[in-house]
Protein backbone atom coordinates (compact mmCIF):
# COMPACT_ATOMS: atom_id res chain seq x y z
CA UNK A 1 0.00 0.00 0.00
CA UNK A 2 1.32 3.56 -0.91
CA UNK A 3 2.16 5.94 2.12
CA UNK A 4 0.45 9.54 1.93
CA UNK A 5 2.69 12.50 2.38
CA UNK A 6 2.27 14.98 5.46
CA UNK A 7 4.45 17.48 6.65
CA UNK A 8 7.47 15.95 4.29
CA UNK A 9 7.29 12.69 6.11
CA UNK A 10 5.66 9.15 5.31
CA UNK A 11 2.73 8.38 6.69
CA UNK A 12 0.44 4.86 5.99
CA UNK A 13 -2.84 5.55 5.48
CA UNK A 14 -3.78 2.71 8.09
CA UNK A 15 -1.96 5.33 10.30
CA UNK A 16 -3.91 8.38 9.45
CA UNK A 17 -7.50 6.21 9.67
CA UNK A 18 -6.04 5.63 13.61
CA UNK A 19 -5.77 8.73 14.42
CA UNK A 20 -9.23 9.71 12.74
CA UNK A 21 -10.86 7.09 14.62
CA UNK A 22 -8.99 8.34 18.65
CA UNK A 23 -8.96 12.26 17.32
CA UNK A 24 -12.09 12.10 15.71
CA UNK A 25 -10.68 14.94 13.71
CA UNK A 26 -11.73 17.36 16.86
CA UNK A 27 -9.04 17.10 19.11
CA UNK A 28 -6.03 19.08 18.85
CA UNK A 29 -3.94 18.50 21.31
CA UNK A 30 -3.45 15.90 23.88
CA UNK A 31 -2.07 16.86 27.33
CA UNK A 32 -0.11 14.30 29.58
CA UNK A 33 0.71 14.57 33.27
CA UNK A 34 0.97 13.85 36.35
CA UNK A 35 3.53 12.35 38.91
CA UNK A 36 7.30 11.72 38.12
CA UNK A 37 7.37 7.69 37.92
CA UNK A 38 4.13 7.47 36.46
CA UNK A 39 5.25 6.76 32.77
CA UNK A 40 3.84 9.97 31.55
CA UNK A 41 6.93 10.45 29.00
CA UNK A 42 6.68 7.01 27.48
CA UNK A 43 3.13 7.65 27.28
CA UNK A 44 3.84 10.71 25.28
CA UNK A 45 5.99 8.69 22.83
CA UNK A 46 3.88 6.37 22.61
CA UNK A 47 0.71 7.67 21.72
CA UNK A 48 2.97 10.38 19.15
CA UNK A 49 4.45 6.94 17.16
CA UNK A 50 0.53 5.10 17.04
CA UNK A 51 -1.28 8.35 16.27
CA UNK A 52 1.79 9.42 13.93
CA UNK A 53 2.21 13.15 15.74
CA UNK A 54 5.12 15.04 14.19
CA UNK A 55 8.22 15.34 16.02
CA UNK A 56 8.21 19.01 16.18
CA UNK A 57 4.34 18.27 17.97
CA UNK A 58 5.40 15.91 20.43
CA UNK A 59 7.31 18.13 23.35
CA UNK A 60 8.46 16.26 26.43
CA UNK A 61 8.79 18.56 29.33
CA UNK A 62 9.78 16.01 31.64
CA UNK A 63 12.75 14.90 28.85
CA UNK A 64 14.10 18.37 28.36
CA UNK A 65 14.32 19.16 32.01
CA UNK A 66 16.53 15.93 32.79
CA UNK A 67 18.37 16.83 29.76
CA UNK A 68 19.69 20.22 31.83
CA UNK A 69 19.43 19.23 35.11
CA UNK A 70 23.34 20.13 35.63
CA UNK A 71 22.65 24.06 34.46
CA UNK A 72 23.53 26.91 36.74
CA UNK A 73 20.07 28.36 38.51
CA UNK A 74 20.70 31.50 36.26
CA UNK A 75 20.65 29.58 32.99
CA UNK A 76 17.54 27.02 34.84
CA UNK A 77 15.44 29.81 35.30
CA UNK A 78 15.62 30.49 31.50
CA UNK A 79 15.23 27.63 30.50
CA UNK A 80 12.01 26.90 32.50
CA UNK A 81 10.47 29.89 31.40
CA UNK A 82 11.12 29.17 27.70
CA UNK A 83 9.87 25.26 28.45
CA UNK A 84 6.68 26.75 29.74
CA UNK A 85 5.92 29.21 26.72
CA UNK A 86 6.61 26.57 24.37
CA UNK A 87 4.04 24.48 26.40
CA UNK A 88 1.85 26.99 26.51
CA UNK A 89 2.06 28.10 22.39
CA UNK A 90 0.96 24.26 22.24
CA UNK A 91 -1.73 24.17 24.07
CA UNK A 92 -2.94 27.49 22.84
CA UNK A 93 -2.58 26.93 19.27
CA UNK A 94 -4.41 23.37 19.29
CA UNK A 95 -5.54 22.55 15.80
CA UNK A 96 -7.11 19.49 15.05
CA UNK A 97 -5.43 18.69 11.59
CA UNK A 98 -2.07 19.28 13.21
CA UNK A 99 -2.17 17.71 16.17
CA UNK A 100 0.18 18.14 19.29
CA UNK A 101 0.91 16.20 22.62
CA UNK A 102 2.80 17.67 25.21
CA UNK A 103 3.84 15.71 28.35
CA UNK A 104 3.99 18.19 31.55
CA UNK A 105 3.41 18.66 35.46
CA UNK A 106 2.13 22.13 34.46
CA UNK A 107 0.23 21.50 31.52
CA UNK A 108 -2.90 20.47 32.36
CA UNK A 109 -3.29 23.86 34.57
CA UNK A 110 -2.56 25.68 32.09
CA UNK A 111 -5.30 24.46 29.78
CA UNK A 112 -7.48 24.47 32.94
CA UNK A 113 -6.96 27.72 33.39
CA UNK A 114 -7.05 28.97 29.70
CA UNK A 115 -10.65 27.63 29.31
CA UNK A 116 -11.43 29.61 32.97
CA UNK A 117 -10.37 32.81 32.25
CA UNK A 118 -11.20 32.82 28.53
CA UNK A 119 -15.11 31.54 28.80
CA UNK A 120 -15.79 31.62 24.83
CA UNK A 121 -12.31 29.64 24.29
CA UNK A 122 -13.54 26.34 24.69
CA UNK A 123 -10.16 25.02 23.48
CA UNK A 124 -10.66 21.42 22.17
CA UNK A 125 -7.77 19.32 23.97
CA UNK A 126 -8.11 16.54 26.36
CA UNK A 127 -5.65 16.13 29.23
CA UNK A 128 -4.58 12.80 30.67
CA UNK A 129 -3.21 12.00 34.29
CA UNK A 130 -1.48 9.03 35.15
CA UNK A 131 -1.57 7.45 38.58
CA UNK A 132 0.76 5.09 40.36
CA UNK A 133 1.96 4.10 43.99
CA UNK A 134 4.54 6.06 45.67
CA UNK A 135 6.27 3.07 45.66
CA UNK A 136 5.72 2.17 42.36
CA UNK A 137 6.92 5.18 41.16
CA UNK A 138 10.19 5.31 43.07
CA UNK A 139 11.18 1.91 41.75
CA UNK A 140 10.36 3.16 38.74
CA UNK A 141 12.75 6.38 39.03
CA UNK A 142 15.54 4.03 40.45
CA UNK A 143 15.56 1.93 37.43
CA UNK A 144 15.36 4.98 35.19
CA UNK A 145 18.03 6.85 37.20
CA UNK A 146 20.41 3.96 36.71
CA UNK A 147 19.89 3.59 32.97
CA UNK A 148 20.90 7.23 32.58
CA UNK A 149 24.37 6.27 35.00
CA UNK A 150 24.62 4.02 33.06
CA UNK A 151 24.28 5.60 29.60
CA UNK A 152 26.93 9.19 31.34
CA UNK A 153 29.20 6.10 31.86
CA UNK A 154 29.65 4.69 28.87
CA UNK A 155 29.35 8.33 26.87
CA UNK A 156 32.86 9.42 29.24
CA UNK A 157 34.59 6.13 28.68
CA UNK A 158 34.06 6.78 24.67
CA UNK A 159 35.76 10.36 25.38
CA UNK A 160 38.79 8.81 27.58
CA UNK A 161 39.45 5.78 25.27
CA UNK A 162 39.40 8.39 22.49
CA UNK A 163 41.73 10.57 24.05
CA UNK A 164 43.92 7.44 24.64
CA UNK A 165 43.35 8.04 28.50
CA UNK A 166 45.92 6.07 30.86
CA UNK A 167 45.01 2.95 32.94
CA UNK A 168 44.05 5.05 35.61
CA UNK A 169 41.36 6.93 34.45
CA UNK A 170 39.75 4.23 32.36
CA UNK A 171 39.74 1.68 35.04
CA UNK A 172 37.36 3.62 37.41
CA UNK A 173 35.26 4.11 35.01
CA UNK A 174 35.19 0.53 33.78
CA UNK A 175 34.69 -0.26 37.87
CA UNK A 176 31.65 2.06 37.71
CA UNK A 177 29.97 0.89 34.63
CA UNK A 178 30.04 -2.71 36.57
CA UNK A 179 28.52 -1.90 39.03
CA UNK A 180 25.90 0.41 37.65
CA UNK A 181 25.00 -3.09 35.57
CA UNK A 182 24.58 -5.10 38.69
CA UNK A 183 22.64 -2.87 40.19
CA UNK A 184 19.99 -2.60 37.30
CA UNK A 185 19.15 -6.17 38.32
CA UNK A 186 19.23 -6.43 41.73
CA UNK A 187 16.23 -5.56 44.23
CA UNK A 188 16.26 -2.36 46.03
CA UNK A 189 16.46 -3.86 49.04
CA UNK A 190 19.76 -5.62 47.38
CA UNK A 191 21.25 -2.76 46.24
CA UNK A 192 25.03 -1.91 46.97
CA UNK A 193 25.04 1.64 45.82
CA UNK A 194 23.55 4.03 47.94
CA UNK A 195 22.68 6.95 45.41
CA UNK A 196 20.39 4.55 44.37
CA UNK A 197 18.55 2.92 47.12
CA UNK A 198 14.85 4.24 47.27
CA UNK A 199 15.64 5.90 50.76
CA UNK A 200 17.80 8.39 48.74
CA UNK A 201 15.56 8.33 45.22
CA UNK A 202 12.41 9.42 47.41
CA UNK A 203 14.15 12.08 49.17
CA UNK A 204 15.03 13.27 46.06
CA UNK A 205 11.99 12.71 44.29
CA UNK A 206 10.15 14.77 47.19
CA UNK A 207 12.39 17.38 46.73
CA UNK A 208 12.31 18.35 43.49
CA UNK A 209 8.75 17.84 44.02
CA UNK A 210 8.47 20.57 46.27
CA UNK A 211 11.00 22.73 44.19
CA UNK A 212 8.48 22.18 41.05
CA UNK A 213 5.37 23.11 43.08
CA UNK A 214 7.46 25.95 44.31
CA UNK A 215 8.61 27.41 41.07
CA UNK A 216 4.50 27.15 39.98
CA UNK A 217 3.30 29.57 42.63
CA UNK A 218 6.09 32.05 42.54
CA UNK A 219 5.83 32.08 38.26
CA UNK A 220 2.04 32.10 37.88
CA UNK A 221 0.20 33.98 41.42
CA UNK A 222 -2.84 32.61 39.97
CA UNK A 223 -1.31 28.99 40.60
CA UNK A 224 -0.67 30.11 44.14
CA UNK A 225 -4.69 30.97 44.61
CA UNK A 226 -5.67 27.55 43.78
CA UNK A 227 -4.51 26.44 47.51
CA UNK A 228 -3.88 22.62 45.80
CA UNK A 229 -1.12 21.10 48.48
CA UNK A 230 -0.77 18.55 45.82
CA UNK A 231 -1.27 19.34 42.54
CA UNK A 232 -0.59 15.83 41.10
CA UNK A 233 -2.95 14.06 43.00
CA UNK A 234 -5.92 11.96 41.36
CA UNK A 235 -9.25 13.83 40.84
CA UNK A 236 -7.85 17.20 41.66
CA UNK A 237 -10.24 20.14 41.05
CA UNK A 238 -9.48 23.52 40.14
CA UNK A 239 -12.20 26.44 39.35
CA UNK A 240 -14.80 23.69 40.12
CA UNK A 241 -14.13 21.38 37.83
CA UNK A 242 -11.58 18.40 37.18
CA UNK A 243 -8.30 19.59 36.08
CA UNK A 244 -7.75 16.13 33.98
CA UNK A 245 -10.45 14.50 31.71
CA UNK A 246 -9.05 11.28 31.78
CA UNK A 247 -7.43 9.45 34.85
CA UNK A 248 -5.39 6.21 34.92
CA UNK A 249 -3.37 4.11 37.13
CA UNK A 250 -0.78 2.69 35.52
CA UNK A 251 0.71 0.64 38.80
CA UNK A 252 -0.67 -3.02 36.78
CA UNK A 253 -0.28 -2.19 33.16
CA UNK A 254 2.41 -2.08 30.27
CA UNK A 255 3.35 0.73 28.59
CA UNK A 256 1.83 -0.67 26.21
CA UNK A 257 -0.81 -1.10 27.78
CA UNK A 258 -1.12 1.80 29.24
CA UNK A 259 -1.26 3.39 25.47
CA UNK A 260 -3.82 1.29 24.23
CA UNK A 261 -6.06 2.15 27.65
CA UNK A 262 -5.89 5.47 26.83
CA UNK A 263 -6.63 5.70 23.23
CA UNK A 264 -9.79 3.84 24.12
CA UNK A 265 -10.61 6.15 26.85
CA UNK A 266 -10.10 9.37 24.63
CA UNK A 267 -12.57 7.63 22.18
CA UNK A 268 -15.30 7.07 24.90
CA UNK A 269 -14.52 10.97 26.20
CA UNK A 270 -15.31 12.27 22.80
CA UNK A 271 -18.86 10.64 23.33
CA UNK A 272 -19.61 12.43 26.19
CA UNK A 273 -21.61 15.45 27.18
CA UNK A 274 -19.04 17.63 28.40
CA UNK A 275 -16.79 16.91 25.00
CA UNK A 276 -19.69 17.80 22.67
CA UNK A 277 -20.19 21.16 24.69
CA UNK A 278 -16.60 22.24 23.94
CA UNK A 279 -16.79 21.55 20.69
CA UNK A 280 -20.04 23.24 19.99
CA UNK A 281 -18.80 26.67 21.67
CA UNK A 282 -14.96 26.27 20.32
CA UNK A 283 -14.18 29.71 19.10
CA UNK A 284 -10.96 31.12 17.76
CA UNK A 285 -8.43 32.35 20.57
CA UNK A 286 -8.47 35.80 20.83
CA UNK A 287 -5.76 38.37 20.62
CA UNK A 288 -5.03 38.97 24.11
CA UNK A 289 -3.50 37.08 26.64
CA UNK A 290 -4.50 33.49 27.20
CA UNK A 291 -2.23 33.25 29.91
CA UNK A 292 -2.44 35.97 32.08
CA UNK A 293 -0.19 36.32 35.29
Amino acid sequence: MSALKEDGRQVLPEQLALRESVLGGTIGSIIIGGDAGTGTSGLARSISDELEISPENTFLVGQVVRQFKKLDPETQTLLDRMVDETQENRILKTNPSNPAIVESRLGPYLLSRARTTNPALSLIAISIELTAPKDTRMRRIRIRSIDDSIIDTQEELVDVYRDEASADVVTPLLERLTALETERVLAPKDGKLREFSLASITREEDRRKREDIERFRNTYPWFQDLDIPDPFFPGVVAYGKRVYDISIPTQHLTQKQVAQEVLRQIREFRQSEEFKRRVKTHSLPPSGDVFPA
